[in-house]
């Protein structure tokens, strides 16, 4: 008996307002009351809605038998809301489903025209959309740039590029549909051929795209027509839409990739903004895109992201009007602004400090040595020391608390036991005093503060701890070529689904396995396991245990959740730090607009 599903998303050109996100900003009073979960809903109706549309689509199926899903993840745990509000905590679970979508809601429109300063922390690199470049890197990329699926507000999987899909041979087969009348920048129309020279871009290994893994499961995919594109797997993989809603998943152009044009430093995307003048590590434009194929968007005239490293110098310039919406606000600032009524603060705790360990670097070859650095670390003083008190210590992996998908069960293992740590020492016949480490850090608050925490710890356990500092380029470098023996980071999810372990211990994975040739046979067995399984809750016991062999590996030095937080002036509408992806939330400032 077939036991195919044949699962439709979407109804057509309604869907273009697709990327619509509704923006919500918390008081720090309110802050301090909780935090709330925003879970999977009717995304795609509540979508619309948020855009002004007025007709919701509605999803349905070619088969009697067949189950609507989209194919969205469980959502995170999320402080968000609106000014004044008083959150709640409560553990979300994944969708289940599309909801039947109701009425959809009218709300005004935002008002066209007006100029978005953006204080960026540091520069973003390079543009090529499909590598990892760092979290500034996104709000120029993701606003250039479209993918075929997107988030709505809740972190829900909706259609962008992707008009409408189905999921059909035993969920090994996705067929999708492009809306139609898109351009890239350059004028070009979007066709299927671009969506499949995007996808071998992103297999070849000479791109290095952070993606290379992900895409590996794909069998074939063709252009089946001008406007549909279908994709066959070699086996289910249950996160696809996931992945393609990544910030590494941008669509580009098959004409002017062929052409010669490098997408390092240019670039030509279907998205709402066009990159116009910019001067490296100093300031980048972005200018509005008049022929975008979602109406009436974007709002904004145009987008200048002024790198300002100091955080001082980047709050005092956002105090003193120079600019109206910044990111990486420091923790010291956060109650200050509160203060402010005028001002707006969007915070997540999506985002992770954390030790990279290189297990091709001795003493860290031993899998004891760096199971005893995670048992030396004080992760409360950690917090305390390099964000105040404001953060929330890892003690199981990078599933966030509050998640569907963590594991309670396995809560408090990672503690702060330096006897524990000293015995594992002994067990490899070594002590606290033999290990001399060459501590990466770069010179940004978010991760030295930390580091130095860190340091302080180890040394105070007996290591030597050697803090080498450098910029950002250089430690982006290295850390992809594994040139490094311990490595200061702060990363976020790539996306709201524990397959996202794959990006970082599976076999080759672009994040952390291919740059140290990390490799257990266990976790890769365990990670196919996880991302072919359907039923929910048998994937939350595979990825237990994903994280119990975490546990004997400890490839990082597992620290901390660290408040990220953006803020804007009270006069900006339009802007959500959207659930279990943070700060690459800055993707999407198509909504973004000012009360006059």
């Amino acid at each position: 008996m077939d036991q195919s599903r044949d699962v439709v998303v979407g109804s057509g050109r309604v869907e273009r307002t697709a990327r619509g996100l509704v923006g919500r900003a918390l008081s720090r009073r309110a802050l301090l009351k909780g935090s709330a979960v925003v879970g999977a809903g009717a995304g795609i109706a509540t979508l619309l809605a948020a855009c002004g549309g007025s007709t919701a689509p509605t999803a349905t199926t070619t088969s009697s038998t067949s189950t609507a899903t989209t194919g969205g993840t469980g959502a995170s745990t999320q402080t968000t809301g609106t000014t004044g509000a008083t959150p709640t905590t409560s553990t979300s679970a994944p969708p289940g489903g599309v909801a039947t979508p109701g009425a959809a809601q009218t709300v005004p429109a935002g008002t066209p025209g007006g100029t978005l300063n953006f204080g960026l922390l540091r520069d973003p690199i390079a543009f090529d959309p499909h590598i990892a470049y760092g979290a500034s890197s996104a709000s120029l990329q993701g606003n250039v740039y479209d993918t075929l699926v997107t988030y709505d507000q809740q972190g829900n999987i909706v259609p962008s590029l992707a008009s409408s899909w189905e999921i059909q041979n035993s969920s090994k087969t996705y067929v999708f549909h492009l809306q139609s009348g898109v351009t890239f920048h350059d004028g070009t129309a979007l066709t299927a051929d671009d969506v499949v020279y995007t996808f071998d871009r992103i297999r070849d290994s000479a791109t290095a795209a952070e993606l290379r893994q992900e895409l590996a499961n794909l069998d074939s995919y063709t252009a089946t027509d001008s406007t549909t594109v279908t994709v066959n797997l070699k086996q289910p993989y249950s996160v696809l839409l996931s992945v393609l809603a990544s910030q590494w998943a941008y669509i580009v152009s098959k004409a002017w990739g062929q052409a010669g044009n490098d997408f390092k430093k240019k670039m030509n995307g279907t998205g709402p903004f066009k990159l116009g003048t910019f001067e490296p590590q100093v300031k980048y434009t972005l200018v509005k895109n008049d022929k975008y194929w979602v109406p009436n968007r974007p709002y904004l005239d145009q987008i200048v992201e002024t790198v300002i490293a100091d955080d001082t110098a980047r709050m005092n310039a956002f105090k003193s009007g120079q600019i109206n919406f910044v990111e990486y606000v420091p923790w010291q600032n956060m109650d200050e602004l509160s203060t402010n009524s005028a001002d707006k603060m969007y915070l997540g705790y999506d985002t992770f400090n954390l030790v990279r360990l290189n297990p091709q670097k001795p003493p860290l070859d031993k899998p004891e040595v760096r199971q005893a650095l995670n048992f030396a670390i004080d992760r409360k003083a950690c917090i305390d020391v390099a964000f105040g008190g404001k953060g929330q210590p890892i003690t199981v992996g990078l599933i966030p608390p509050g998640s569907f998908w963590y594991n309670q069960q396995l809560d408090g293992h990672w503690t702060y036991d330096t006897a524990k740590a000293t015995s594992l020492l002994q067990q490899v016949g070594l002590k606290p005093s033999d290990l001399k480490l060459s501590f990466d850090v770069a010179n940004i608050s978010v991760h030295s503060d930390t580091a130095q925490a860190v340091q302080s710890q180890l040394q105070k356990w007996g290591a030597t701890v050697t803090i080498v500092q450098q910029d950002v380029p250089t430690l982006t470098k290295r850390r992809s070529t594994g040139d490094y023996q311990m490595m200061m980071d702060g990363l976020g999810d790539p996306w709201p689904d524990p397959d996202f372990y794959t990006t970082y211990f599976g076999k080759g994975g672009a994040s952390y396995a291919a740059g140290v040739n990390f490799d257990d046979p266990k976790i890769d067995a365990l990670l196919d396991q996880g991302r072919t399984e359907t039923d929910n809750t048998k994937r939350k016991a595979i990825y237990a245990q994903v994280e119990q062999q975490l546990f004997v590996d400890a490839p990082f030095i597992f620290i901390l959740w660290r408040p990220q937080v953006e803020a804007s002036i009270a006069g900006m509408q339009g802007y959500s730090h959207i659930p279990g992806i943070g700060l690459a939330s800055e993707r999407f400032m198509l909504n973004v607009w000012f009360k006059k």
